[in-house]
């Protein structure tokens, strides 16, 4: 395992924070990297997600409230708890994912991408895996300094046939 890093002001930062921040000002937050950086991550987050390993996404939802889920089973979940218990309920196993964003910004605040989420995933009636495009949405608020998950839409999108 690596030695820590010292980085300015901020203090020792273990390997998992020096991957989510930068140097911030003194008597301040560290600053997020930028939300193209987090974007980065994200994806990360969700190809771990999609071989059975919710962790990463815990670490970068909200813990606090507002936060919401319309899942792609239709359902709606508010609060932190009950989206995360959501995700943990909804974790694959072997499966593949990458995001086709189609819009993304980010302000001071608030920061969201919208597009496509095309997935190869095994379902538990199934051992023949399924290949599915998701129309997503998500919205991210910054929190002492990090992109936090707020809001998640996703719905499958239907291909005219």
């Amino acid at each position: 395992m690596s030695e820590p890093k010292r980085v300015g002001s901020i203090g020792v930062l273990n390997r998992s924070e020096m991957s989510l921040h930068t140097i911030g000002e003194p008597g301040t937050y560290p600053s997020f990297l930028d939300f193209g950086t987090f974007m980065e991550l994200r994806e990360a987050a969700a190809r771990e997600y999609e071989t059975g390993d919710a962790e990463p996404l815990h670490r970068i939802a909200t813990s606090h409230p507002p936060a919401t889920l319309f899942g792609a089973d239709g359902a709606t979940r508010l609060g932190p708890d009950r989206v995360l218990e959501a995700y943990d309920r909804g974790v694959t196993r072997d499966g593949e994912t990458h995001f086709e964003v189609l819009q993304s910004a980010a302000s001071d605040g608030l920061a969201y991408w919208v597009g496509l989420q095309h997935s190869t995933v095994h379902v538990a009636d199934s051992d023949a895996p399924r290949h599915i495009v998701l129309r997503v949405t998500e919205l991210f608020r910054r929190e002492k300094g990090e992109w936090k998950l707020i809001h998640r839409h996703a719905d499958e999108l239907e291909v005219a046939r």
